[in-house]
């Protein structure tokens, strides 16, 4: 899953990997702690060199320099959610994709994790929510089949869910192709779109690169999605060998060692909690 993350991004056009750099980090702290710790993930983000960091104005950049100053972790995601402009939308998609291999034998762990993971840097209830579908999702392609994983993603999130958000988790019509749409759950839409129509990594890849949307985050949460359904089957070799220095290694002892971990509580830190929705 995570190999294919970063060969997603790497299609997607992003070379320095930031959004596999954040992913990985995330990872190696839960592969150390056994659970998801808010002060050392952030910490690990902000001793991340700045060519793997996202951009300073992205909202993910914003939340980390408001860490830098000393804001407690519980607070960056709203703070930097009424900080951040249109032109700063970055995603906790991909990020999250590592809990899922975490917690694959916790839904409950999953959930909690996803939405902390998210949270760290977006305190918008949408993006949340499609980051937590985000890892459910892959967690479920793990073991099963697109349709069943999207049967059971969807009823997970029900509760919380507003009204059309759930339509998103539906596989799309026969040639209806990938949709646009840069904000989270349009990126999860689109990922669901270019999964249901390929037959293995490479096709799904794709079709998710195939979008005219800037700095597109889709190739990396489709490569790790496709990479839960199918393995690496039919991706180029050619493609991993470009991945930098040590990074193929580190992404497999990670994806070893927290799918191999101990699970520990699956609940947040005090203060988490859904956004309010208005």
């Amino acid at each position: 899953m995570l190999l294919g993350m970063a060969a997603g991004e790497l299609l997607g056009g992003e070379t320095t990997l930031p959004l596999t750099w954040h992913a990985l980090t995330l990872a190696e702290s839960l592969a150390d702690t056994g659970r998801l710790v808010p002060d050392r993930v952030v910490a690990a983000w902000l001793a991340l060199p700045a060519a793997h960091r996202l951009p300073a104005t992205s909202t993910t950049g914003i939340a980390l320099r408001l860490a830098a100053r000393g804001m407690d972790p519980a607070e960056l995601g709203p703070a930097a959610a009424s900080a951040a402009g249109a032109a700063a939308l970055d995603l906790p998609l991909v990020r999250v994709l590592p809990v899922a291999l975490a917690a694959s034998r916790s839904g409950a762990a999953t959930r909690a994790w996803a939405q902390l993971a998210a949270g760290l840097t977006h305190g918008e209830l949408l993006a949340q929510l499609a980051a937590v579908a985000t890892a459910l999702l892959a967690r479920d392609l793990l073991t099963l089949d697109l349709e069943d994983s999207l049967v059971r993603t969807a009823q997970a999130v029900r509760e919380e869910a507003p009204e059309g958000f759930q339509r998103r988790l539906r596989p799309p019509e026969p040639g209806a192709g990938v949709p646009e749409g840069a904000d989270a759950p349009d990126v999860l839409e689109a990922a669901v779109a270019a999964l249901a129509g390929a037959r293995d990594w490479t096709e799904a890849v794709a079709a998710a690169s195939s979008r005219r949307t800037p700095r597109d985050q889709l190739p990396a949460v489709v490569g790790g999605l496709a990479g839960a359904r199918w393995g690496l089957r039919g991706v180029d070799q050619e493609v991993l060998g470009r991945l930098p220095g040590d990074l193929p290694s580190r992404l497999l002892a990670a994806a070893e060692l927290v799918g191999t971990g101990p699970v520990e509580s699956p609940l947040a830190p005090s203060g988490w909690a859904w956004p309010d929705p208005r």
